[in-house]
């Protein structure tokens, strides 16, 4: 601080005379405007949600900011980024790793017909690798998957019957497959309608030890498949024989009463229900 009398220290010394002044310049200027901001800028604009690969120079999207954020900051640390071609380069991955990898990202740019004969390949492989299996080897084997499938994380698993379930419907609904789902069914109502039915009405009921087997239809609103216990295509008549668990406290149960409707209305039919054994 300056007092009146005495000669400033820095009297006629410039920054570009002097390192001191040229410090002290600095050191204030800095306090004045304080510390340059460190925080990465992010964009809100799903647009701009990219950034390069630092191997190839491609263009990397992300579909969420998060991800898209995660991997700014992660080159904002001088951390190498890699899209998905280049993700094997520089790892610490064991060859066969890498192998595996590549193979997958190959795989994944396959067309739908590639995987189809892909499959294909794979099933006649697979079946000819069971059939030279020794039978403690196929036991061996069936253990494996049993045990996988107990270790399996439930969300998957939960995801993996979704899919399975999606495809036994479609199955269902192709006219090609009619019998390829049999539910069980009540074998001491056969007699009854080969010998009592069939006489009462003259005709012939096609029922689940009929040469077709069961008659069929599929509902495509409720995806769900409906067997008659007995059904006569002369007479456009369907006859379900309910056992005691269809009813409860005397009243048909809930599910039931909406496939009878369900039925009525893609078949326009007649529909008549015996009740089968209830004391």
């Amino acid at each position: 601080m300056a007092v009146k009398g005495n000669i400033p220290w820095n009297k006629g010394l410039t920054k570009e005379t002097d390192a001191r002044v040229k410090r002290n310049a600095q050191n204030i200027s800095a306090a004045l405007m304080g510390k340059p901001s460190t925080r990465i800028k992010y964009s809100m604009d799903p647009d701009d949600w990219y950034i390069y690969c630092d191997y190839c120079n491609r263009k990397v999207l992300y579909k969420n900011r998060g991800s898209y954020m995660n991997a700014v900051l992660r080159q904002g640390k001088n951390i190498k980024k890699h899209c998905a071609s280049c993700q094997n380069v520089g790892s610490k991955r064991s060859d066969e790793t890498k192998q595996k990898m590549s193979i997958a990202a190959k795989n994944r740019k396959l067309s739908d017909e590639d995987r189809k004969i892909r499959r294909k390949k794979y099933s006649a492989a697979q079946k000819k690798r069971y059939k030279n299996m020794t039978l403690a080897q196929r036991e061996e084997l069936v253990k494996k998957r049993k045990q996988g499938l107990k270790n399996m994380d439930p969300l998957v698993k939960k995801n993996q019957y979704k899919k399975i379930k999606a495809a036994l419907i479609e199955l269902k609904a192709n006219s090609k497959y009619p019998n390829t789902f049999k539910p069980g069914y009540n074998k001491n109502s056969i007699k009854f309608i080969n010998e009592d039915l069939n006489k009462k009405y003259k005709c012939e009921f096609r029922h689940a030890e009929s040469k077709d087997g069961e008659f069929n239809i599929f509902d495509k609103v409720r995806g769900k498949s409906y067997y008659a216990d007995a059904y006569s295509q002369e007479l456009n008549l369907w006859i379900e024989i309910d056992e005691s668990y269809h009813y409860k406290f005397g009243i048909l149960n809930a599910d039931d009463i909406i496939r009878e409707k369900r039925i009525k209305e893609i078949l326009n039919c007649k529909l008549i229900r015996i009740k089968w054994n209830i004391n």
